[in-house]
């Protein structure tokens, strides 16, 4: 939903009138629209999973929030690149797409913290 409702209903917007200045009516293909949709609603749904998956690696032990933390600058980059991969190119549809990339990452964050803490406080549990 909020691939649909934020950003490509803004992306759209921006790229359909920005065209407006110099007089050319944009024609949109139904292929290349629903190509372009079903990507960006793919990805978005599979970076709201982010937390979800952060958690669950915490919770095994493979990273903590530590790890996440050291590691936030070149996650950083690296969301900022898939943003600019596959929104397209426009700076206004990678932005509100590396937004919540990086919220989500911060959340992550969070998610992994928890997730350590759980395990700490069982591990102390049962001994």
């Amino acid at each position: 939903m909020f691939c649909y409702e934020i950003v490509i209903q803004q992306g759209l917007s921006f790229l359909l009138h920005r065209y407006e200045v110099i007089d050319v009516q944009p024609l949109l293909q139904i292929g290349d629209y629903l190509s372009l949709v079903s990507r960006l609603v793919l990805v978005s749904g599979v970076m709201f999973e982010l937390p979800v998956l952060a958690f669950f690696l915490a919770r095994v032990g493979v990273i903590d929030h530590r790890f996440l933390i050291r590691h936030s600058r070149y996650a950083v980059i690296a969301l900022a690149l898939l943003a600019a991969v596959l929104t397209p190119p426009d700076l206004i549809s990678q932005v509100l797409l590396m937004a919540p990339l990086i919220l989500l990452y911060g959340i992550s964050i969070a998610a992994a913290y928890i997730a350590r803490w759980r395990m700490n406080r069982l591990e102390r549990g049962a001994e």
